[in-house]
């Protein structure tokens, strides 16, 4: 959606008398009744990264459907090939802390996590004969 269409559609509904109609995002959470929802803290527009956006700003934190920090994700496994030995190094999805196997949780930012075996990435680290 755009700014301009937004404005039209704010513009037709004050038309029709809902100027002081309180403004809300929806929420996919379950309710009985009226949905769930949180109100609107702000609206503002971006800057740097985000220029030529208007970001509408709720009250409460909101998250994707399967992305809180209670939801699993799977750890970034990096493999490090030596003269040696091979290690593999795991990683938070979140916050790229380093992960323990043995580790439901990450100690950084509390992100739930499964550790895998797929590797994502694998570095060559060998001394060239």
């Amino acid at each position: 959606m755009t700014a301009k269409e937004l404005k039209d559609k704010v513009d037709f509904y004050v038309s029709h008398g809902h100027e002081d109609d309180v403004v809300l995002i929806t929420l996919a959470n379950r309710s009985v009744g009226g949905r769930a929802s949180t109100a609107v803290q702000n609206v503002v527009t971006g800057f740097d990264w985000e220029h030529g956006q208007i970001r509408i700003e709720p009250e409460e934190k909101l998250y994707r459907e399967g992305r809180t920090k209670s939801n699993p994700l799977k750890t970034i496994n990096i493999k490090y090939i030596y003269d040696s030995c091979v290690a593999i190094k795991r990683h938070c999805p979140r916050c790229e802390s380093s992960i323990r196997k043995d580790d439901s949780y990450c100690s950084r930012c509390g992100q739930k996590v499964v550790v895998t075996d797929e590797i994502r990435h694998e570095y060559d680290n060998r001394r060239k004969k």
